[in-house]
């Protein structure tokens, strides 16, 4: 039997190095060398292994080896010319006759054989045979034999053999024979006992959706799982993934052009794939890949993806992508995402995600998330979220900007605005929202909100009917009411010509803060006051107060209202003691009331009101006066 001897420089038992073998770089600088040591020092350097027949090429010639990062492939092309040919197939390339010295017999024949497990002995299904020349493949049954149609032979056909979780290997035949000696492969020590392992790190787990397993028979997804071919087709047409002459090496080599009448099946592609249902792609999408329904890449696609329903990435994305309902990639996304509903991104963005309802990023976002209803990210965003309802992440360094609400789990440093509610860690920069803003950290900026701002510590400014905070180190909450609970809190004892005791309290802080009182005229009459004040000087013990407020008078005989009593009044303060005050300054009165209430029993009517006027049915009466108080805080 004419069984040719081939010489495989290691046996290969894990794959070391990713992608292309003749791509890989060489940096080393040999002269005068011997071409097997020039050979074995590649092979170091790019992590690959040669195989080639005995006999092939003069491993005792002398030859330079001058290399600064120079792809293998240059590297054989100094060496052989046209002398010698290569293929790659998984970390192996195999070196063959070249078109200057080959003698091409095409005798197609049959090829027979049979592959076992080294250890049991046991027949080895699902094992991929390769003839190296002209991409022909089988697959062993369960008995563990095979049946391949070998054409082209160049002297000697080669046969790659591999499947995964095993050792493989490459034998040669003489042309004209037809039974290959058995053959055994040897486990790897950490393999399962599956039958086909499938990895999870270069993109062939696209083989467990269900999609691809409709529509990709076993046999093609076995054999894809374990050869590798690094060559590239001009063009492949197919009607279904295995409707074509090789079936089980579509899914191994890439194409330049892809037409998919239906459903197509590539390793790769670099160029267009066109398909009318689906294009599966395992490894890298590199150029435009077009799909009536759906698009599903193992690894990265750089260029644009577009399908009616779904793009799947289970790598990354460099481009565009554009899908009537989803968007979904694994990894990150260096460009744009639209779709119609969703967009779903498990990595870092570095772009934009576009949606009709929503976008979900797991990982930071470093552009912009645009979505009709919510924008989610597990982490940070650093230029901006735009909801039509709302919007969560960690952290924002930029804006996020919702109908209703905001989220933002720790700080956010520009701004947040929101038709309802804002909420986060800390912020620097501003909160807007139409109805609340919470920062249950530190506030640096404003906030502002119709109805409540909260925040713990407060540098800046609140403002809102309600605000609510725990210190303000330095800035002011105005609105109806401030609650600060590290801030200034006063009860007060007054007295003035109008309401000789005055009982009020004031919340806030010495800028700005809210006080409402009740105020009594002996047995007759009846204050109730809301007012605001600042403190707007101060000296050692000394401090200058403003106070504005407004009460109603009520009768205490039958409770009818007596008119509307406002104050201005600038106060002088002492402080007797840390925690006492005591106040005095003028004051300026206006009482506004109508007829009815003029001619109450009970009436206030001033006998020495400096300016009267009339407005409406009120009667407004102006004059000066004089306070007195005590401050206890």
């Amino acid at each position: 039997m004419g069984i040719v001897v081939f010489i495989l420089t290691a046996m290969v038992e894990e794959a070391t190095g990713q992608g292309n073998p003749l791509n890989r770089p060489v940096d080393l600088w040999l002269d005068d060398v011997k071409l097997g040591k020039a050979m074995s020092e590649t092979e170091r350097v790019a992590h690959f292994y040669f195989s080639y027949k005995s006999g092939l090429i003069r491993t005792d010639s002398v030859v330079d080896l001058h290399s600064r990062q120079q792809p293998v492939r240059r590297v054989l092309r100094g060496w052989f010319r046209d002398r010698i040919t290569w293929k790659a197939v998984n970390n192996h390339i195999i070196l063959l006759p070249g078109r200057s010295t080959a003698k091409t017999i095409e005798k197609p024949a049959a090829r027979f054989g049979r592959i076992t497990d080294t250890h049991t002995g046991k027949p080895l299904p699902d094992v991929t045979i390769f003839a190296v020349a002209d991409n022909r493949a089988a697959l062993s049954d369960s008995s563990g034999g095979f049946t391949l149609e070998s054409g082209r032979c160049d002297s000697v056909t080669s046969f790659y053999i591999s499947r995964q979780g095993y050792s493989d290997t490459i034998v040669g035949l003489q042309c004209g024979e037809t039974i290959l000696p058995d053959i055994s492969l040897r486990r790897l020590p950490d393999a399962a006992d599956t039958a086909l392992l499938v990895p999870a790190v270069d993109g062939t787990q696209i083989e467990d959706r269900g999609l691809i397993r409709f529509f990709i028979p076993k046999r093609m997804l076995t054999s894809s799982a374990n050869l590798r071919l690094f060559e590239t087709r001009l063009f492949q047409v197919s009607f279904l993934p295995w409707l074509s002459s090789e079936p089980l090496l579509t899914g191994s080599v890439a194409a330049n052009f892809s037409l998919n009448i239906i459903a197509g099946y590539n390793g790769a592609v670099n160029g267009i794939e066109v398909g009318g249902v689906l294009n599966a792609v395992r490894h890298d999408v590199h150029g435009i890949q077009v799909a009536g329904y759906i698009n599903i890449v193992g690894n990265r696609v750089t260029g644009l993806q577009s399908a009616g329903f779904v793009n799947l990435n289970l790598g990354r994305t460099e481009g565009i992508q554009l899908a009537g309902f989803s968007n979904i990639t694994l990894d990150s996304l260096k460009g744009i995402q639209i779709a119609g509903f969703v967009n779903t991104l498990k990595g870092q963005m570095k772009g934009m995600q576009a949606a009709g309802f929503m976008n979900v990023t797991t990982r930071d976002v470093d552009g912009l998330q645009v979505a009709g209803f919510a924008n989610y990210s597990r982490m940070r965003v650093n230029t901006a979220q735009l909801a039509g309802f709302g919007n969560y992440c960690q952290a924002v360094d930029g804006v996020q900007v919702a109908g209703f609400i905001n989220v933002a789990t720790n700080e956010v440093n520009t701004a947040q605005i929101a038709g309802g509610i804002n909420t986060c860690g800390e912020a620097s920069g501003v909160q807007l929202a139409g109805l609340m803003n919470v920062a249950s950290g530190r506030m640096t900026g404003v906030q502002v909100a119709s109805m409540l701002n909260v925040a713990s510590k407060l540098t800046g400014v609140q403002l809102a009917l309600f605000n609510v905070c725990d210190s303000v180190p330095k800035g002011v909450p105005i609105g109806l009411l401030s609650v600060v609970a590290h801030g200034m809190h006063r009860l007060e004892l007054a007295s003035d010509l109008v309401m000789p005791l005055q009982l009020r309290f004031k919340t806030g802080v010495p800028a700005f803060y809210n006080q409402v009182g009740l105020g009594f005229r002996f047995k007759n009459t009846l204050e109730v006051s809301y007012g605001l004040g600042s403190r707007v000087a101060r000296f050692n013990r000394l401090a200058l107060h403003l106070d504005l407020t407004a009460g109603y008078l009520w009768s205490q005989t039958d409770g009818k209202g007596l008119g509307r009593l406002g104050r201005a009044m600038l106060t002088l303060h002492y402080r007797l003691w840390p925690q006492v005050e005591l106040y005095l300054g003028p004051q300026i009165n206006m009482l506004a009331t109508r007829h009815e209430e003029e001619t109450h029993p009970d009436a206030i009517l001033p006998a020495n009101t400096t300016n009267e006027f009339y407005s409406g049915d009120f009667r407004f009466r102006i004059w000066p006066g004089i306070g007195l108080g005590l401050s206890l805080f």
